[in-house]
């Protein structure tokens, strides 16, 4: 660890300062004293302490403790701060989640003030007007129509009225001074603008603000001011929060969503080259109705334990609070702590894994959608999680989910790896607790395919081969641990014999090829409708190989079919279900040793295909069950040793989702004071910039919540598009106690590697006993079950001498994937505090992601002190 911060001390470069917007001063910056001198990323001390990304956020909080307020109270200025030095990542044109704990009450309440869709919000909000679906980064980029009702200054006036000391013109009172006055803006604020300047330039009021006259990316070491959002948090401060929601700021928000500022010419292009310019910027239909009936929820935290300590997080509409416990009872179940590096990172990399997977088909608003927290919470559910877990082997693919709401205590060992009989009602989807589907939908290429149930067996209706394609195909990928050897028993008919159609089932698949029928690698048996053959088939590094084939009769009848992968033989036969098994395989093949696969692991996949732009070919499923043969009926299992830095396929619908995490918006800030009292608070605008439009003559950037919402997917799903929804987050403010007093909060930004970020810094302090600086500078690698089943890990620590690359090849050699996350800032940007055994405090930060961050105490240890 000691080597790791002495890199990041190398590492870290001085803050650039920028000459940025219409309420820039000419005064360089040698002509101002500076703002403050080098801060500390963690110090230790006693009293009040402020953890934030920014100093002016920290000093803020500072004052306000300084004042005699508590951490409710400085919490609220830091975030009002963070508003003008940090614009681009949240402020009060968003919304988010506040964790307070109250020392002398022994109480922990989580005020929900994630921003709200308006009452006209639904699957046609992101449609155009012939129907088509809008793709989620044009709705990103124009924002508007995508907005939703911002919940910060509401929550920010309950907090202090019901948990606070100071009102709100007391605590905005920093940020006025801070907006007005001016600051020396750093490398983040100038690499923000950088990098969002084209959206930018699409707005008239943005460009005012943040690009000058002139609408020109700015010269460094000038000062910022933005006195428009003194004058926003002036109004605020003297008239409360009704003038934001029912007054004229609320009418200045409706009046931007609706009728979006753009500027005179418009580049469309420049933003990107498939901008649809035909419909220009998407208006909104906000109303003042919509912004005077939002309310900040109090709830309950989400609750667990681990290992003897409390864990308290965000609950839903936030997924943080049942993510995060779910992963941790999985782990709780290993002895971490025993375990070299690289096999604990794997078991968190599994167990995160399997949590995403959960996370992404059941959590949503529980105004809407029921969601089961018992069975999240639950240690015997997270045992039967588990059981997928292998300690020498990673999973590969996208897993499907579990079921918490259906979770029992048998033992998963005794159960068959995959056993499915499609018994739900008539067009339910297959169940994702047994398949992973890809069928119909934008995000879920290929387009032309259906799979449903219909009279207790599960149908794969595949459509005519579109004419600018070479194929029509579904598939779907078993929810399953990976087996070496394994035999599958499936029953299945079509109902046409004759046309170029196919229907494969592969054993020890990985992941599927890039826009293709066939995994990576995998052994695979094909029923061939054209040439009436059973066809044994060998994936190999992508590449596809024969290796026999057998005449067969087709008809239209129930067939029942039998695939075995033992060692080096493989074996097929296929027969009617109304007549007796065969007494020998149809087929009987022994792999040469150029057939052999590097890696012997993996799971069921299955596949249909049309060829032919005639007909259409529906094909009916039952009776799956896949047996794990273990490794003893054939040749030892050779294990897989991918090498460093190999290249992982997906699919290209994919990759907004799976790129989505590390470059996002969301700032986080952990507050604490003298009496205990302490404030977990992650806020956002989505997207860095928001929807990318600066409410005219207010100052602040609005959000854009909604972009990423599912109309593709069935109305039931958590997410899909509602009025008045919250969509779920992965906002992540997180307190642990241990026998009643409190070790540590913290949180991050980073979209949905927020979870694994708080994750893998709770594993680092809990579990490896680092302390909250060093488990925060620790190199990141995380898994959040995307298409690819690829990993990710911090790019800027991987060529340098962290012990990352070591760590990585290890994880490699079990068989997981990576992808380097590129982005320069790396992955998130925590802050927190360590409660420490002798009274003291120790607040941390970043030490080079983001640029850094900023912690302060009200008194601090001089050096030398216990």
């Amino acid at each position: 660890m000691k080597q790791l911060k002495q890199l990041s001390s190398l590492l870290f470069l001085p803050m650039t300062v920028a000459l940025l917007a219409t309420g820039c001063s000419d005064e360089e910056v040698e002509d101002k004293e500076p703002d403050q001198d080098a801060p500390d990323d963690s110090v230790v001390g006693s009293g009040g302490a402020v953890a934030t990304e920014d100093v002016h956020a920290s000093d803020a909080g500072m004052t306000i403790l300084e004042e005699g307020g508590n951490a409710v109270d400085a919490a609220i200025a830091s975030a009002a701060a963070q508003g003008v030095t940090r614009p681009f990542s949240g402020g009060i044109g968003g919304g988010g989640m506040m964790m307070i704990y109250l020392a002398e009450e022994d109480q922990h309440v989580v005020i929900d003030h994630r921003s709200q869709a308006t009452e006209v919000f639904g699957p046609d909000s992101l449609r155009r007007e012939a129907g088509d679906l809008i793709y989620p980064e044009e709705t990103r980029i124009s924002g508007s129509a995508v907005t939703a009702v911002p919940g910060a200054v509401k929550a920010w006036a309950e907090a202090l009225d019901t948990y606070g000391t100071m009102n709100l013109s007391e605590v905005l009172q920093p940020a006025i001074a801070i907006a007005e006055e001016g600051f020396q803006v750093d490398e983040t604020f100038v690499r923000e603008l950088r990098e969002n300047a084209e959206r930018f330039r699409l707005f008239e009021p943005t460009t005012d603000l943040y690009l000058g006259d002139d609408g020109e990316l700015p010269e460094a070491e000038k000062v910022f001011t933005n006195p428009d959002l003194g004058e926003t948090y002036r109004l605020i401060g003297e008239h409360g929060s009704d003038v934001f929601y029912e007054g004229e700021i609320g009418q200045a928000i409706t009046e931007t969503v609706n009728e979006p500022p753009v500027v005179a010419d418009p580049d469309f292009d420049a933003v990107s080259e498939s901008w649809e310019e035909e419909y220009g910027i998407l208006k909104g239909a906000m109303t003042m109705a919509d912004l005077a009936a939002y309310k900040p929820i109090t709830r309950e935290p989400v609750h667990s334990t681990y290992q003897g300590y409390d864990i308290y997080g965000a609950p839903p509409s936030s997924s943080g609070g049942l993510t995060i416990s779910h992963a941790l009872n999985i782990l709780e179940g290993v002895d971490l702590t025993s375990m070299p590096r690289e096999e604990a990172f794997h078991y968190y990399l599994e167990a995160s894994r399997l949590a995403f997977a959960d996370r992404r088909a059941y959590i949503g608003d529980p105004a809407m959608t029921a969601i089961s927290t018992e069975g999240f919470l639950s240690k015997a559910y997270a045992d039967k999680r588990r059981t997928l877990i292998q300690e020498d082997v990673a999973m590969t693919g996208q897993i499907g989910p579990g079921d918490p709401a259906g979770f029992d205590d048998e033992a998963a060992e005794s159960s068959p790896a995959l056993a499915y009989d499609f018994t739900e009602d008539d067009g339910d989807k297959w169940a994702l607790t047994a398949f992973h589907r890809l069928d119909r939908g934008p995000m879920n290429s290929p387009f032309d395919a259906e799979l449903d149930i219909k009279d207790d067996t599960g149908r794969l209706a595949i459509a005519k081969r579109n004419p600018e394609r070479g194929s029509a195909y579904g598939r779907a990928a078993g929810n399953m641990a990976a087996t070496a050897n394994s035999e599958l028993t499936i029953r299945f008919k079509t109902d046409s014999v004759g046309d170029n159609q196919r229907l494969r089932f592969w054993l020890q698949g990985d992941v599927w090829n890039s826009g293709s029928t066939a995994p990576e690698n995998g052994y695979g048996v094909e029923v061939n409708l054209e040439t009436e053959e059973l066809v044994l088939l060998l994936a190999q590094d992508s590449a596809l190989k024969t290796l026999d084939t057998m005449g067969i009769k087709m008809d239209t009848a129930w067939k029942d079919l039998r695939f075995r992968v033992d060692g080096n033989d493989l074996q097929a036969s296929l027969w009617d279900v109304d007549e007796a098994e065969p007494g020998d395989w149809a087929i009987d093949h022994t792999l040469e040793s150029d057939e052999l696969l590097d890696d012997r692991r993996g799971r069921f996949l299955l596949s249909g295909i049309n060829f032919t732009q005639q007909n259409d070919v529906t094909f009916q499923i039952d009776r799956v069950t896949v047996e794990d043969l273990g490794t003893s009926g054939g040749e030892e299992v050779k294990e897989s040793s991918p090498s460093e830095g190999s290249p992982v396929v997906t699919d290209d619908a994919h990759r907004l989702s799976e790129d989505k995490g590390e470059g996002e918006s969301t700032i986080h800030l952990s507050v604490s004071d003298e009496a205990g009292n302490i404030v977990s608070y992650t806020s956002t605008i989505v997207s860095i910039g928001g929807n990318g439009m600066v409410v005219p003559e207010r100052g602040f950037l609005l959000n854009n919540a909604l972009y990423d919402r599912t109309p593709w997917q069935h109305p039931t799903h958590p997410n899909y598009p509602r009025p008045g929804m919250r969509p779920m987050s992965s906002m992540a403010p997180t307190l642990i106690l241990q026998n009643g007093a409190p070790v540590m909060t913290l949180g991050a930004p980073g979209s949905d590697s927020i979870l694994t970020t708080v994750l893998q810094i709770v594993l680092n302090r809990l579990a490896f006993d680092m302390p909250l600086d060093e488990a925060i500078a620790d190199p990141r690698i995380n898994q959040r079950n995307p298409f690819s089943g690829a990993g990710r890990y911090e790019a800027i620590f991987h060529q340098v001498d962290t012990g990352l690359p070591d760590l990585v090849g290890a994880l490699e050699a079990k068989g997981h994937q990576f992808r380097p996350a590129t982005a320069t800032q790396g992955i998130g940007a925590v802050t927190g505090i360590e409660f420490l055994p002798n009274g003291k405090v120790m607040p941390a930060t970043e030490k080079v992601r983001r640029g850094g961050g900023h912690a302060q105490v009200q008194s601090e240890d001089e050096a030398g002190d216990p």
